[in-house]
Protein backbone atom coordinates (compact mmCIF):
# COMPACT_ATOMS: atom_id res chain seq x y z
CA UNK A 1 0.00 0.00 0.00
CA UNK A 2 2.75 2.79 0.77
CA UNK A 3 4.79 2.02 -2.40
CA UNK A 4 1.46 2.46 -4.11
CA UNK A 5 0.92 5.76 -2.69
CA UNK A 6 4.64 6.82 -3.58
CA UNK A 7 3.99 5.65 -6.66
CA UNK A 8 0.59 8.28 -6.88
CA UNK A 9 2.39 10.55 -5.39
CA UNK A 10 4.99 10.44 -8.14
CA UNK A 11 2.38 9.98 -11.25
CA UNK A 12 -0.34 13.07 -10.24
CA UNK A 13 2.31 15.62 -10.93
CA UNK A 14 2.66 14.19 -14.42
CA UNK A 15 -0.91 13.48 -15.24
CA UNK A 16 -2.00 17.02 -14.07
CA UNK A 17 0.05 18.35 -16.14
CA UNK A 18 -0.20 16.60 -18.91
CA UNK A 19 -4.04 17.26 -18.64
CA UNK A 20 -3.08 20.79 -18.68
CA UNK A 21 -0.96 20.89 -21.79
CA UNK A 22 -2.94 17.85 -23.47
CA UNK A 23 -4.22 20.23 -26.26
CA UNK A 24 -0.82 21.70 -26.92
CA UNK A 25 1.22 19.29 -26.74
CA UNK A 26 1.45 15.90 -28.97
CA UNK A 27 1.33 12.48 -27.09
CA UNK A 28 5.12 11.88 -27.28
CA UNK A 29 5.64 15.24 -24.84
CA UNK A 30 2.69 13.85 -22.22
CA UNK A 31 4.65 10.50 -22.70
CA UNK A 32 8.04 11.99 -21.37
CA UNK A 33 5.70 13.62 -18.65
CA UNK A 34 5.45 10.13 -17.48
CA UNK A 35 9.11 9.11 -17.87
CA UNK A 36 10.47 12.26 -16.16
CA UNK A 37 7.94 10.92 -13.04
CA UNK A 38 9.65 7.71 -13.63
CA UNK A 39 12.84 8.75 -13.26
CA UNK A 40 12.55 10.81 -10.24
CA UNK A 41 11.02 7.80 -8.44
CA UNK A 42 13.96 5.48 -9.38
CA UNK A 43 16.42 7.85 -7.72
CA UNK A 44 14.53 8.43 -4.61
CA UNK A 45 12.59 6.02 -4.13
CA UNK A 46 12.97 2.03 -3.18
CA UNK A 47 13.05 -0.25 -6.39
CA UNK A 48 9.57 -1.63 -5.29
CA UNK A 49 7.91 2.00 -5.47
CA UNK A 50 9.67 3.01 -8.48
CA UNK A 51 8.78 -0.17 -10.42
CA UNK A 52 5.22 0.71 -9.43
CA UNK A 53 5.44 4.14 -10.08
CA UNK A 54 6.38 3.00 -13.95
CA UNK A 55 3.35 0.59 -14.18
CA UNK A 56 1.16 3.15 -13.26
CA UNK A 57 2.56 5.91 -15.40
CA UNK A 58 1.02 3.29 -18.21
CA UNK A 59 -1.74 2.66 -16.47
CA UNK A 60 -2.47 6.65 -16.29
CA UNK A 61 -1.03 7.32 -19.62
CA UNK A 62 -3.99 5.07 -21.05
CA UNK A 63 -6.80 5.83 -18.73
CA UNK A 64 -6.14 9.84 -19.18
CA UNK A 65 -4.78 10.57 -23.20
CA UNK A 66 -6.08 7.61 -25.32
CA UNK A 67 -9.23 7.08 -27.16
CA UNK A 68 -11.53 6.34 -25.89
CA UNK A 69 -10.75 8.71 -23.07
CA UNK A 70 -11.18 7.43 -19.18
CA UNK A 71 -11.06 3.74 -19.65
CA UNK A 72 -8.54 1.05 -20.06
CA UNK A 73 -9.44 -0.16 -23.25
CA UNK A 74 -7.67 1.76 -26.53
CA UNK A 75 -8.51 2.02 -29.82
CA UNK A 76 -5.33 2.21 -31.89
CA UNK A 77 -2.84 -0.66 -32.13
CA UNK A 78 0.28 1.42 -32.05
CA UNK A 79 -0.35 2.15 -28.33
CA UNK A 80 0.69 -1.28 -27.39
CA UNK A 81 4.24 -0.37 -28.72
CA UNK A 82 3.56 3.13 -26.55
CA UNK A 83 2.58 1.20 -23.43
CA UNK A 84 5.29 -1.32 -24.45
CA UNK A 85 8.39 1.46 -24.71
CA UNK A 86 7.15 3.41 -21.58
CA UNK A 87 6.90 0.49 -19.69
CA UNK A 88 10.31 -1.17 -20.81
CA UNK A 89 11.63 2.31 -20.08
CA UNK A 90 10.37 2.56 -16.95
CA UNK A 91 11.83 -0.66 -15.68
CA UNK A 92 15.19 -0.29 -17.40
CA UNK A 93 15.90 3.22 -15.40
CA UNK A 94 14.25 1.89 -12.32
CA UNK A 95 17.07 -1.52 -12.38
CA UNK A 96 20.10 1.40 -13.30
CA UNK A 97 18.79 3.48 -10.50
CA UNK A 98 18.81 0.43 -7.99
CA UNK A 99 22.27 -0.80 -9.11
CA UNK A 100 23.54 2.46 -9.04
CA UNK A 101 22.46 3.01 -4.89
CA UNK A 102 23.58 -0.43 -4.12
CA UNK A 103 27.19 0.37 -5.73
CA UNK A 104 27.28 3.59 -3.72
CA UNK A 105 26.27 1.68 -0.61
CA UNK A 106 28.88 -0.70 -1.07
CA UNK A 107 31.86 1.92 -1.85
CA UNK A 108 30.78 3.95 1.60
CA UNK A 109 31.09 0.64 3.56
CA UNK A 110 34.43 -0.01 1.56
CA UNK A 111 35.48 3.82 2.68
CA UNK A 112 34.40 3.26 6.36
CA UNK A 113 36.44 -0.23 6.16
CA UNK A 114 39.14 1.57 4.60
CA UNK A 115 39.45 4.47 7.37
CA UNK A 116 39.41 1.59 9.92
CA UNK A 117 42.20 0.21 8.81
CA UNK A 118 44.24 3.41 8.16
CA UNK A 119 43.42 4.28 11.62
CA UNK A 120 44.45 1.16 13.46
CA UNK A 121 47.59 1.15 11.56
CA UNK A 122 48.33 4.24 12.37
CA UNK A 123 47.66 3.72 15.97
CA UNK A 124 49.50 0.39 16.41
CA UNK A 125 52.82 1.99 14.35
CA UNK A 126 53.14 4.89 17.24
CA UNK A 127 52.25 1.32 20.22
CA UNK A 128 55.48 1.64 21.81
CA UNK A 129 55.43 -1.47 23.35
CA UNK A 130 52.89 -4.81 24.11
CA UNK A 131 50.27 -3.41 26.33
CA UNK A 132 50.04 -0.23 24.30
CA UNK A 133 49.23 -2.45 21.34
CA UNK A 134 46.81 -5.03 23.20
CA UNK A 135 45.05 -0.89 24.08
CA UNK A 136 45.08 -0.27 20.38
CA UNK A 137 43.51 -3.13 19.31
CA UNK A 138 41.03 -3.33 21.60
CA UNK A 139 39.91 0.14 21.35
CA UNK A 140 39.52 -0.31 17.25
CA UNK A 141 37.91 -3.90 17.90
CA UNK A 142 35.06 -1.48 20.41
CA UNK A 143 34.89 0.98 17.75
CA UNK A 144 34.22 -1.13 14.69
CA UNK A 145 32.40 -3.93 16.39
CA UNK A 146 30.21 -1.57 19.00
CA UNK A 147 30.32 -4.20 21.64
CA UNK A 148 33.06 -4.12 24.60
CA UNK A 149 36.56 -6.04 23.87
CA UNK A 150 39.44 -7.29 26.18
CA UNK A 151 42.75 -7.84 24.55
CA UNK A 152 44.53 -10.55 27.05
CA UNK A 153 47.95 -11.58 26.74
CA UNK A 154 50.46 -13.91 28.34
CA UNK A 155 53.28 -12.91 29.44
CA UNK A 156 56.85 -15.27 29.06
CA UNK A 157 56.43 -16.90 32.17
CA UNK A 158 52.82 -17.75 31.36
CA UNK A 159 50.77 -15.53 34.13
CA UNK A 160 47.40 -13.82 32.15
CA UNK A 161 47.55 -10.34 31.83
CA UNK A 162 44.55 -8.25 31.60
CA UNK A 163 44.55 -4.13 31.06
CA UNK A 164 42.18 -4.06 33.99
CA UNK A 165 41.14 -6.66 36.73
CA UNK A 166 39.61 -9.09 35.26
CA UNK A 167 35.52 -10.64 35.38
CA UNK A 168 36.05 -13.75 37.01
CA UNK A 169 33.05 -15.03 34.05
CA UNK A 170 35.83 -13.51 31.02
CA UNK A 171 38.76 -14.86 33.04
CA UNK A 172 36.96 -18.05 32.45
CA UNK A 173 36.67 -17.80 29.21
CA UNK A 174 39.78 -16.59 28.75
CA UNK A 175 41.25 -19.49 30.18
CA UNK A 176 38.99 -21.94 28.18
CA UNK A 177 40.49 -20.56 24.87
CA UNK A 178 43.72 -20.30 25.36
CA UNK A 179 43.91 -23.99 27.26
CA UNK A 180 42.43 -26.20 24.69
CA UNK A 181 43.09 -23.81 21.93
CA UNK A 182 39.14 -23.59 20.99
CA UNK A 183 37.09 -20.39 20.67
CA UNK A 184 34.09 -19.40 22.47
CA UNK A 185 31.77 -16.81 21.93
CA UNK A 186 28.72 -16.90 19.44
CA UNK A 187 31.10 -16.54 16.52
Amino acid sequence: TRYRLLAAGCVSPATGGGWVLRDGLPETDLLMLYLAAVVVASFRLPRAASLATALLAVAAFNFFFTHPGFTFRFSERRYLLTFAGLGARGIVVCTLAARARERAAVAARRETEARALFALGRALAAAADGVAIAAVGAAHVQEVLQAPAVVWRVDAAGAWAAPAPPDPADAAKARWVLAPGRPAGPG
